[in-house]
């Protein structure tokens, strides 16, 4: 048996987190959660991940802009736009 692949992040204090751990080709085990409340415990297509991004890209545009739309204090939305950088190729 391959070693499954597993990406883990946490920000906030642990506040907010993502796992993703490929189970096979296409498919995902997705964990994601915000304020310690588990919001998705799944497993998933990756089309799933990629549309939800697809979606809010199509919607606001850019990245900043999908920030600015969740609602949160601004210094907070600031500080998150300030971590953004895209990728020079």
């Amino acid at each position: 048996m391959s070693k499954r692949r597993k990406i883990s992040s946490y920000s906030n204090n642990g506040g907010d987190f993502i796992e993703i751990v490929e189970v096979e080709q296409g498919i995902i085990h997705l964990r994601v959660g915000s304020c310690c409340v588990m919001e998705i415990d799944s497993f998933v297509p990756v089309e799933f991940l990629t549309g939800v991004i697809h979606n809010a890209m199509m919607e606001y545009g850019d990245i900043y802009k999908i920030i600015d739309s969740f609602g949160w204090e601004d210094v907070y939305r600031a500080e998150l736009k300030s971590r953004v950088a895209k990728v020079k190729y």
